[in-house]
């Protein structure tokens, strides 16, 4: 009895790592891969950071929105190498009134995954 039990036991583990291995690579998928985009706006006469400007990381029909900290920085994930980003003042004359910027950004394939930091400068209205 106790022969036929390992045996048993033997054939039950086998069973499982023997199918563990082809499941495996897709258990170890964990999703597209995303690196980071980092970064700081700054005014463009004193390079001193700004605060209240709206980023937004815009791909296909996906926008992400965020607004810039004390110290003027902003972050994002993106899945794609092919990002626009539209930086907007958004607080009126608080710290002064910013021209917008829209651009595109093409993060090299190097960076996936990884980050990237950019620095903007916006200039002032006057």
């Amino acid at each position: 009895m106790k022969e036929r039990m390992k045996k048993w036991y033997a054939a039950l583990i086998g069973f499982f790592f023997g199918s563990c291995s082809s499941i495996l690579p897709v258990a170890a998928y964990m999703g597209p891969v995303t690196t980071g985009i980092d970064g700081h706006v700054r005014d463009s006469a004193t390079s001193n950071a700004i605060e209240g400007i709206r980023a937004q990381l815009v791909v296909n029909n996906y926008t992400n929105t965020t607004v810039t900290g004390a110290d003027g920085s902003f972050g994002f994930e993106s899945h794609y190498t092919n990002t626009r980003l539209i930086m907007s003042d958004i607080d009126g004359t608080n710290n002064g009134a910013y021209i917008g910027t829209n651009f595109f950004y093409y993060i090299p394939a190097a960076n996936f995954p990884g980050s990237v930091t950019i620095e903007i400068y916006l200039k002032k209205t006057n």
